[in-house]
């Protein structure tokens, strides 16, 4: 097939996004999720797998299928999930302990580029994480400050509409073995992590029993959507859980995979 030009608007953007990962070789379309290990796993890709960058931070499917070729619309699409308990957690301990520079390049850019919805919302966040360093906040008290009565809307944002399969942050060397097996490629190592979460225990351990409900009502659709479980101790005797059928202590799901066998 044809490879498209340096030209082609199938180019990547700079590395500060998160572009997707195409291979003609193998035929698949990697989609980098951010927060799903999505990082280590693009680089892998490009290393050895034949993978190279398109398109740009969190192109949709569709942007994607208004440039590819007939050929490359039917690649095997890969993208991944998490746990949004252990993902909200990751977010915490990342705007506790690193440094306001990326986002303050990027409010300089986005006002540069006259987006100033971006650049207030960027302002924002920056407020927040000052907070959090300065009042040394714990989680829960960061849950209780900033995000209850809200709602965690991060699926919303996950681009799986049309993947053949759906690997998990918290089984990813499986599922990474797993796919590479459907396209029929050995796996040569396994996944470096490139991006750990610095000071991370468990991360239901950040959840105290006296914010459990309201994290509950906060992540309950997205936890149903990506076929994620409470712990059973969270809900016993929740009228609200029974009411929204929340899953409980659900045996580990496999990887959402939709291909067709």
């Amino acid at each position: 097939m044809q490879v498209p030009p340096a030209s082609s608007p199938l180019q990547p953007d700079p590395p500060d996004f998160f572009p997707m990962i195409i291979s003609e070789r193998y035929r698949y379309l990697f989609i980098q999720n951010e927060g799903t290990g999505s990082s280590s796993l693009g680089e892998e890709l490009k290393n050895l797998y034949g993978g190279r960058e398109v398109l740009w931070k969190h192109a949709q499917l569709r942007d994607f299928e208004k440039v590819a070729t007939q050929e490359q619309r039917e690649y095997f699409v890969i993208a991944g999930v998490r746990n949004p308990l252990d993902r909200m957690v990751t977010v915490y301990l990342r705007m506790k302990n690193e440094s306001f520079r990326k986002l303050e390049n990027d409010i300089r850019q986005a006002q540069a580029d006259g987006a100033a919805f971006k650049a207030d919302n960027l302002g924002r966040q920056i407020e927040k994480r000052r907070i959090l360093q300065r009042e040394n906040l714990t989680f829960a008290e960061y849950f209780v400050r900033f995000l209850k009565g809200d709602e965690w809307r991060e699926h919303k944002k996950l681009r799986l509409e049309a993947a053949d399969y759906v690997y998990r942050h918290e089984h990813l060397q499986e599922d990474f073995a797993d796919f590479l097996g459907m396209l029929g490629i050995d796996r040569v190592r396994p996944v470096p992590n490139l991006n750990p979460t610095p000071e991370k225990d468990d991360f239901l351990s950040y959840y105290p029993p006296e914010i459990r409900r309201d994290v509950i009502r906060y992540t309950h659709r997205s936890m149903s959507a990506l076929g994620y479980a409470y712990p059973g101790e969270w809900v016993e005797g929740s009228s609200f859980i029974a009411r929204k059928r929340c899953r409980l202590d659900a045996p580990p799901r496999p990887p959402l995979c939709l291909h067709a066998a």
